[in-house]
C-alpha cells in the first residue's frame, strides 16, 4: 500500500501560476474589504443598538436583536440554500474578518477567555466555510463523473 505523500506529487505546489497568483490576490483584496465593511457595520450597529436601548429598554433592545440575528441567520442559510460555494467563501472571510476584528481588540498579557474563545469561533467558521467549498466541489465532481460517491462495502468474508 503506497502512502498518500509519496503518491502526491509535491513539486507542483512550489510553482505558481497566473491563476493561483490571482487568487491569492483576489483572497487579500477580500479580507481587506471584510475588515473595511466590519469597521462600518460596527459603528453602525453599536449606534442602532444604543437607539434600541433608549427606545425599548435593556431588554427590549436584547430582544430585537435576538430577533434581528435570526433573520440574518435565516437569509445565510437561504443564501447557502442557493450558492453553497460562494457561502463557503463568504464563511471564510466572514471568519477572517471576525478575527482581525477580535484580535484588534486583545493587548498581550491581559487578554480575556471570551477574546480566545471567539478567535476559535472564527476559526470554526473558516473551517465550515473551507468543508462547504469542497462538498460543492466534490458534488460536481460526482455529477461529472469524475469521482464516485459509493462507499465500498467490506465483505463480511476475508
Amino acid at each position: 500500500m503506497k502512502k498518500w505523500w509519496k503518491t502526491r506529487d509535491w513539486r507542483a505546489l512550489g510553482r505558481f501560476s497566473v491563476q493561483s497568483v490571482g487568487t491569492m490576490a483576489a483572497s487579500f483584496a477580500m479580507v481587506l474589504i471584510f475588515a473595511a465593511v466590519f469597521d462600518v457595520v460596527y459603528f453602525y450597529v453599536s449606534r442602532m443598538f444604543w437607539a434600541l436601548g433608549s427606545a425599548f429598554g435593556v431588554r427590549g433592545a436584547e430582544a430585537a436583536l435576538v430577533v434581528l440575528v435570526f433573520g440574518a441567520a435565516w437569509l445565510a442559510f437561504q443564501f447557502k440554500m442557493r450558492q453553497q460555494g460562494w457561502y463557503g467563501l463568504c464563511e471564510v472571510g466572514f471568519g477572517i474578518g471576525s478575527a482581525a476584528t477580535v484580535a484588534r481588540t486583545m493587548v498581550p498579557g491581559s487578554s480575556t477567555l471570551p477574546q480566545w474563545m471567539a478567535l476559535v469561533g472564527c476559526g470554526y467558521v473558516m473551517v465550515r466555510g473551507m468543508t462547504n467549498v469542497r462538498e460543492l466541489r466534490e458534488k460536481k465532481m460526482a455529477k461529472e463523473g469524475i469521482i464516485s460517491t459509493s462507499v465500498p462495502i467490506p465483505s463480511p468474508n476475508p
